[in-house]
């Protein structure tokens, strides 16, 4: 039926429903939680998110527990530590929320709210994009792809049989070509960015901080929260729904969990 409104110069259908097609993720995209730390309400007082209460305590993830199994080892050999005592830096306090963030939390103006892993507030779903909603972003840009590259498909199809009875359509045929080459380009660009962002375990706004983040500084700008290519994927694509702080190790420690980082190494850095 789209082609048939090619060919009758009816460009306008498929306009229409391309716009309504690319509109029904972001609607759907509105509803998960990014995971919110807390929020303010009109009156001014905090209340938490019903998935976390973030004064009963978080989950301890997988690296938290063999951070800790390290610790007990050193702790059970006996032996008296003389060197200086590495202290983790300290946690944010937000003023509006009246909390001490987690680390890798951060307050959205727009959202009136912290957001846990914060990556950045997207206005095309209306939303903060954080810890527990990043895996469908995820998604939306790979659907995003697969929708542009097919509605420039089907268009440069009509475009190249049109006849002489309707060549006033080229036209129309090109905008919307334009139209799905720059959504395409736009998806891919997302796509690849957030590919590297997952499998180094950061987010848009630590990557543009880090500079100035405390947690980063105190490592010198490596990534404290890198557990390996695989765990890093998982740990957004396949977490389990809840919101889990990660303790800081030692730089030492860091080195024992880590192993061979990938993106940041003697041989190379990605960031």
């Amino acid at each position: 039926g789209l082609m048939v409104a090619f060919h009758e110069g009816h460009i306008g259908y498929l306009i229409t429903f391309f716009i309504c097609y690319c509109s029904t993720l972001p609607i759907f995209f509105c509803f998960p939680d990014p995971g919110y730390v807390s929020k303010v309400d009109e009156r001014g007082e905090v209340t938490h998110n019903d998935r976390q209460d973030l004064f009963s305590g978080f989950e301890k993830s997988d690296a938290d527990l063999e951070m800790q199994e390290l610790k007990d080892a050193e702790e059970g050999e006996g032996e008296e530590d003389a060197t200086i005592v590495w202290l983790p830096p300290k946690k944010h306090y937000c003023d509006i929320c009246n909390i001490d963030q987690p680390y890798r939390t951060k307050h959205c103006k727009i959202c009136n709210a912290c957001v846990f892993k914060y990556d950045h507030h997207c206005f095309c779903v209306g939303k903060c994009i954080g810890k527990l909603n990043h895996r469908y972003f995820y998604l939306w840009m790979i659907l995003e792809i697969i929708k542009g590259s097919w509605v420039f498909t089907m268009a440069s199809q009509g475009f190249n049989s049109v006849d002489d009875q309707h060549t006033g359509a080229y036209g129309s045929y090109v905008i919307v070509m334009v139209i799905a080459f720059c959504v395409f380009m736009a998806a891919v660009g997302f796509f690849l960015f957030h590919t590297f962002l997952i499998f180094a375990n950061m987010t848009s706004w630590e990557m543009m901080f880090r500079d100035t983040l405390s947690y980063f500084k105190a490592y010198k700008g490596s990534n404290p929260f890198y557990r390996g290519l695989w765990s890093n994927f998982t740990s957004v694509i396949c977490h389990n729904g809840r919101i889990q702080e990660q303790q800081l190790p030692t730089p030492e420690e860091l080195k024992k969990i880590q192993g061979f980082n990938w993106c940041n190494n003697k041989f190379w850095k990605c960031m």
